[in-house]
């Protein structure tokens, strides 16, 4: 009896790592060292001074930047 790669990686998880590994490419079929598409976007966020999206094949990430200029308190006044 086969196991489906899915059932294999669940109860193996290392040993499916492993086979792929020895062929030098990742599960998905790229190479070890070639790097999934990136995209790069800024000023995705409107409520923000500044931000960005960042997609890496199925993950993404947000980034946003809030700032404000102030006058530090006086019993603080070394601080900010």
């Amino acid at each position: 009896m086969r196991l489906e790669p899915s059932a294999f990686l669940k109860i193996h998880p290392l040993e499916y790592y492993k086979k792929f590994l020895t062929q030098n490419v990742r599960p998905d079929g790229r190479k070890l060292n070639t790097i999934r598409k990136t995209i790069i976007s800024t000023g995705s966020l409107n409520t923000a001074e500044g931000s960005s999206l960042i997609k890496m094949g199925n993950t993404s990430v947000i980034c946003g930047i809030k700032a404000e200029v102030m006058v530090p308190l006086e019993e603080e006044s070394k601080n900010g």
